[in-house]
């Protein structure tokens, strides 16, 4: 996995904590989460929402600085972009999902934005090709001879 997928998966893990503590839907009090990044606060207001998203990114962006020459560049200024607007968006994400915005399909939305994993729209579809008995994954391109049973990895028509 690409570095900067495995720092974008940590930092939709984080909102999707920090959302949820909002929301009452931790164990822990929102008091309790905030103090975990370092904010004191007893209750989420856009002010502290908003300070621990700043928290999330300080954080974030010395992990980025850390490993973008292993990572895809592309997805380095991906990632750089979100972090210049999760700080805000945490507050407004909290605002849509809360019983104080209107209903409709924009809270709809900003709900499944928030709790929506980050796949960055660059990666490269792979597929697998297995055997048609045994289920097993073909080891070697352009090799159609299955290596863990023997037989053919395609059916063939072949009558016995």
């Amino acid at each position: 996995m690409d570095p900067a997928d495995a720092l974008a998966q940590k930092l939709d893990a984080h909102r999707r904590h920090v959302l949820d503590a909002a929301a009452g839907k931790e164990a822990d009090s929102f008091g309790a989460t905030a103090a975990t990044y370092g904010v004191t606060a007893s209750s989420p207001t856009p002010e502290a929402l908003t300070a621990i998203g700043e928290a999330i990114v300080a954080h974030c962006s010395e992990a980025l600085t850390q490993v973008q020459g292993q990572a895809d560049p592309r997805r380095v200024t991906f990632l750089r972009g979100r972090l210049e607007r999760y700080a805000s968006e945490l507050a407004q994400a909290h605002q849509a999902t809360s019983g104080g915005s209107k209903l409709g399909l924009g809270s709809i939305f900003a709900n499944a934005t928030a709790h929506a994993g980050w796949t960055g729209g660059h990666g490269k579809v792979r597929r697998v090709i297995r055997c048609h008995r045994c289920g097993a994954a073909q080891e070697q391109a352009l090799v159609f001879v299955c290596s863990y049973c023997g037989g053919s990895v395609f059916p063939t028509e072949e009558k016995a």
